[in-house]
């Protein structure tokens, strides 16, 4: 073979760069497309026929394809997740056996079934029929978000959907890959166990992972709005898989509502601009819920444990400082803008008698727990200010995860 002029070869590698960003918006353009059409019926209060259904359905299938040819990390076993049922038909839930619950929530429960045919495991979400819209849209949405992300590693893969025969239009189950037990459950366990939290290094091989799962999601300009411990899926080799797409977001293309930015997922792991609503938030929402989470595997505890919005801000800026007036600016028709001045004074006060300083946040993490190099990461996702705040693309480019470290971790939830 004859080798390429290295001119050639980096022209190249530019042409397939660009195709490669031009798949990535066409998946990202399709995605916004699709929740455009459910958030229009969700508007109206019009159910979906199911003819309707059917055909959204098949769109998502597209994207999934779509998502799982572009991607440098999919496999074959990703490419037959998409393929092996009849284009535009969706599944029946008589194809799966139902082996127990894994999980239930407010809207949703998580069951563990079984593939009749293949024999494979999966994980089947259903909507309660309480908590169901007119139009019947969530798990749609859901199911074409996660398509987009269809082939990488650290996020839960979609199967498909399934619909209950002889039901309503809307009585349908979500189908992915049954990853394994959530984080939060891992981590207590080992905290049961053990009595530690885990190490730096494993730490980092988490975050390495869920920064990689984070990015991909932002590609294809999608928010996810929920990440947490009890989000985050753990399989038996101790690789972490991002889950639950049910509070996520396209923000690709058009003009997106401001009653879309409400204060989405979990207070706990919420951004100060999620808690605030403030319109036009975007990934680095995301950042902040995985520094939260970075915090949580090497303490064992939440890091910003209240439970109404106007405590978990306190608490924030307790810890990280209040932001000053010109930072507040954006918010000052906030449900907080009266108390923030109090805040200030606050801090002020304990500043001056030498019970507050900036380095909070050091003395919660010292070097014995946290390298400087972590310490980076955690304090650059952990910014108030948004636009100074680190995403998840630029942290994966700092030194702490030069030497990352690939050893797999136990697993305490099987013990």
């Amino acid at each position: 073979m004859v080798a390429l002029p290295a001119r050639d070869m980096a022209d190249d590698d530019q042409d397939q760069h660009a195709a490669g960003a031009e798949g990535t918006a066409t998946i990202a353009s399709r995605v916004a497309s699709i929740c455009a059409m459910l958030e229009e019926h969700d508007t109206a209060e019009t159910p979906m026929s199911s003819r309707q259904v059917e055909e959204i359905s098949a769109m998502i299938d597209d994207v999934a394809a779509a998502a799982a040819s572009e991607s440098e990390w999919t496999t074959t076993g990703d490419s037959k997740r998409t393929s092996n049922k009849t284009p535009g038909c969706m599944r029946s839930t008589c194809c799966y056996e139902k082996l127990g619950k894994i999980g239930e929530g407010s809207a949703a429960v998580v069951t563990e079934a079984r593939h009749l045919t293949t024999g494979q495991t999966v994980a089947m979400k259903a909507i309660h029929e309480s908590c169901r819209s007119v139009s019947g849209g969530e798990l749609l949405r859901e199911a074409c978000l996660m398509a987009a992300c269809l082939g990488h590693p650290s996020i839960v893969a979609l199967h498909g959907l399934a619909r209950a025969p002889g039901t309503e239009n809307d009585d349908y189950s979500l189908v992915m890959d049954h990853a394994g037990p959530s984080m939060d459950r891992i981590l207590g366990a080992r905290m049961r166990y053990t009595g530690w939290p885990f190490s730096e290094t494993e730490a980092r091989r988490f975050m390495a992972q869920l920064l990689s799962g984070a990015a991909e999601i932002h590609r294809h300009s999608i928010v996810h709005r929920d990440i947490k411990p009890e989000n985050i899926l753990v399989d038996g080799a101790g690789n972490v898989k991002i889950g639950d797409f049910g509070s996520a977001m396209s923000v690709a293309g058009g003009q997106i509502s401001a009653d879309a930015y409400y204060a989405a997922g979990t207070t706990k792991y919420s951004a100060p601009e999620m808690l605030l609503e403030t319109p036009g938030y975007d990934a680095r929402v995301d950042a902040w819920s995985l520094g939260c989470v970075m915090a949580e595997l090497l303490t064992g505890e939440v890091l910003f444990n209240e439970k109404s919005a106007s405590d978990q801000l306190w608490l924030i800026y307790d810890v990280l400082g209040v932001p000053g007036k010109e930072a507040w600016k954006p918010h000052e028709s906030s449900f907080v803008a009266s108390r923030v001045p109090l805040w200030r004074r606050e801090q002020r006060r304990r500043r001056r008698k030498g019970r507050w300083h900036s380095r909070w946040l050091r003395e919660l993490f010292p070097e014995e727990l946290l390298s400087e190099d972590g310490f980076k990461v955690l304090k650059g996702l952990l910014t108030c200010n948004p636009d100074r705040r680190l995403t998840a693309a630029a942290a994966l480019k700092l030194p702490w995860f030069a030497d990352e470290d690939n050893a797999p971790v136990k697993n305490y939830a099987a013990m």
